[in-house]
């Protein structure tokens, strides 16, 4: 044994001596006078090898340049009190304001962001769901980058994820419900409000504020949701349908300070009923779609029969009157219904068709241009 640390074993041991001393002295030189953000790089990388990333932050970005640097900063500030593993994943939705130079510098500035950038503006449900893909953390947040949501709530909702509820054992979903919201009470607060009641009595699921982006998830979740159009709105809805538990706490709300908003309370109408209805119909009756279809088509043969039966009395009765007028305008009230639910129809099969054609296709309905940051650069 003593013989083997002759010649070239003592060679090798002294080597390995002076390599250390040579990177203990390099380490305390870079505490010193070198880079410090090198440094914290080189310290994350290696704790991200041997530490799972526990909570990721996707954030959703459209023309947001001014809000950038002070939403990283916030996030920070909030993730600092939980002292865990994190990442930051930002989604470029087709910006044209300079965002997307400001997420480039901050990619090179920060070691625990990533950044993914569209080729043109797809819409917020598309970058939610590029942020799923690309997440590693046990715990997904969501959050928009106008500020309007404080993500110092950031640990409150992940706390009530893990253990919230009368049990302890925390849900797999917590939403942030904005109470005290600070928008336009009329143009946006009232149709939220109303449009929030209706998703309600229609779903059975009781979220306030469905359209909170402040939003917790297990990843498992995150995985499982099929996001496309602009369903973003009905998260909530679609993580119980696939059997997440459900929760939700007050969260804070602020004014809107630079940028302006995205969005248009009058145009969102007609969307959130449409999406309402594909939730519904995928709730009820898509995996047994006959039971629909054959519930309107029963009702409208029964319908023509009370309706053949009513023309043949009044003719009877009033050969010449304007009872044939009245009946007149009401089968041509019927005839616009059944239209109206042959284009909703219509409608819902396309729609399956094109989740059919994502799916079989491994495609998805948004194309990256560009992704970066140390993050990507460690898958």
């Amino acid at each position: 044994m003593r013989s083997g640390l002759d010649g070239g074993g003592r060679s090798s041991v002294r080597a390995m001596r002076v390599t250390n001393r040579v990177f203990q002295r390099s380490v305390q030189a870079k505490r010193c006078h070198g880079s410090r953000s090198q440094w914290s790089r080189r310290r994350s990388i290696r704790a991200h090898v041997s530490v799972q990333t526990e909570v990721s932050v996707v954030v959703p970005v459209y023309n947001e340049v001014d809000n950038l640097r002070v939403l990283v900063g916030r996030i920070a500030e909030g993730m600092q009190t939980m002292d865990i593993p994190y990442e930051m994943v930002f989604v470029d939705d087709g910006s044209d304001d300079g965002s997307k130079e400001v997420l480039h510098q901050l990619a090179t500035e920060l070691d625990n962001l990533r950044v993914v950038v569209f080729r043109r503006n797809y819409g917020q449900t598309a970058g939610l769901a590029a942020g799923f893909q690309r997440a590693r953390g046990k715990t997904v947040v969501t959050l928009d980058a106008d500020l309007q949501n404080d993500p110092a709530d950031i640990p409150r909702l992940v706390r009530e994820l893990e253990s919230g509820g009368p049990d302890g054992k925390g849900f797999d979903m917590v939403c942030g419900w904005r109470k005290d919201r600070k928008d336009n009470a009329l143009v946006r607060n009232l149709p939220s409000r109303l449009a929030n009641r209706l998703i309600r009595t229609a779903t059975g699921v009781s979220i306030q504020d469905t359209g909170c982006s402040l939003k917790a998830f297990r990843s498992w979740v995150t995985k499982s949701l099929e996001l496309y159009g602009e369903l973003h709105r009905f998260l909530p809805m679609m993580a119980a349908m696939n059997g997440a538990t459900v929760s939700e706490i007050e969260v804070a709300h602020s004014k809107r300070h630079s940028g302006v908003s995205k969005y248009s309370a009058l145009g969102r109408i007609p969307r959130v009923l449409s999406d309402l209805m594909i939730i519904l119909y995928r709730r009820w009756y898509f995996d047994r779609p006959m039971h629909f279809w054959a519930a309107i088509g029963m009702v409208y043969v029964a319908g023509g029969v009370v309706f053949g039966i009513i023309g043949k009395v009044a003719a009877t009765a009033h050969p010449q009157g304007q009872l044939s007028v009245l009946l007149g305008c009401v089968a041509s009230c019927a005839w616009a219904v059944h239209s109206g639910l042959v284009f909703v129809g219509i409608g819902l099969i396309l729609d399956i068709g094109m989740r059919i054609y994502y799916r079989m296709e491994g495609s998805s309905h948004f194309q990256v241009q560009e992704e970066y940051g140390c993050a990507s650069r460690r898958t």
